[in-house]
């Protein structure tokens, strides 16, 4: 059976499988709407995109940046020495 038209499907739920493809600013949107402050939301999604907590609550900035970063390592892009200074250049 096909649903009515100009309605809209059942979005999937949220599962630990498929929370890290939904990215860490659709968790962070949801924590906040939820009443977390920015800092909490913010180190909420990191714990759960397994990233380690410090004293200093992270942003969603630097969140998407190490994530992207690590993206880039899993898939073989970026090597353990890319990003050191060129010896050569001095």
């Amino acid at each position: 059976m096909t649903p009515p038209r100009g309605r809209r499907g059942r979005r999937p739920a949220t599962t630990p499988e498929n929370r890290r493809a939904a990215g860490p600013a659709v968790t962070y949107r949801q924590l906040i709407t939820r009443g977390f402050a920015s800092g909490e939301a913010a180190n909420l999604t990191a714990y759960l995109h397994r990233l380690p907590i410090a004293d200093e609550p992270w942003t969603l900035r630097q969140l998407n940046a190490v994530l992207f970063l690590q993206s880039l390592r899993e898939r073989g892009r970026f090597g353990v020495s890319d990003g050191d200074p060129d010896e050569d250049a001095a």
